[in-house]
């Protein structure tokens, strides 16, 4: 059922690309790639639905978003060292403004395939703070999709569904290294403590969590900052 479902979509989305490539001078020329990228993890998930691979066979995956996670890191570490050199902080800035909208939905995109890749086709079943954080991250999407195509200010949602969702990943990640937990999880579910991923000697899943809300919640930062430093109440 949710492999047809995904087919449709997969479908539907690259007829959608079919129509706007036809059609540049109407959309805008950013849909496009949008909603490809869309389509190409549909089209991923329908594979994976269709060759039903042994979990055995998925270890390219787990390598594949530890060392995506990995870098994202390192580029955030460097991002943030990077807004305390003057001459580099205005540039970043000007980026962020352009592109960052588009930086958030790839982002949460990723996310959400990959949440569901590794619960549908690895069979890990999500624990209770595996679904609060995705209560939160899972609005991204649509809310970066709201800020490039429409007027509506978001920046504030976003931080905030962010903060929620890193809160309980930071929390998650931290009980998955101790291996206790103050707070009761599900009693028959999966346990919050039980680590399914660990790689380079700190990346857990709930860290992914982690790194993909603090990029956002630096984005959203730095549009807010933007927007009062334009109203002349902070200075750049």
């Amino acid at each position: 059922m949710l492999m047809m479902f995904n087919c449709k979509c997969a479908i539907f989305n690259l007829y959608y690309v079919y129509i706007i490539f036809m059609n540049k001078n109407v959309f805008k020329a950013q849909s496009i790639y949008i909603v490809g990228f869309v389509a190409a993890l549909q089209v991923l998930l329908v594979l994976f639905f269709a060759l039903n691979i042994s979990v055995q066979k998925y270890e390219w995956l787990v390598w594949g978003t530890t060392t995506g996670t990995l870098l994202l890191e390192i580029a955030f570490v460097v991002c943030v060292i990077s807004l305390c050199i003057s001459s580099v902080r205005k540039v970043l800035f000007n980026v962020v403004e352009k592109y960052g909208w588009y930086f958030i939905f790839f982002l949460s995109a990723s996310s959400i395939t990959t949440s569901l890749l590794y619960s549908v086709a690895y069979g890990v079943l999500p624990c209770v703070l595996c679904v609060l954080q995705r209560i939160g991250m899972y609005p991204l999407a649509p809310l970066s999709l709201l800020a490039m195509y429409t007027q509506i200010r978001v920046e504030w949602y976003a931080l905030v569904v962010s903060v929620f969702a890193g809160s309980i990943a930071a929390y998650h990640h931290y009980i998955q290294l101790v291996g206790e937990s103050s707070l009761p999880c599900s009693a028959t579910g999966p346990q919050c403590t039980d680590r399914s991923i660990f790689s380079y000697a700190h990346i857990t899943f709930p860290y992914m969590a982690v790194v993909v809300c603090s990029w956002v919640i630096l984005i959203c930062a730095m549009f807010l900052y933007k927007r009062y430093y334009a109203s002349g109440k902070l200075k750049m």
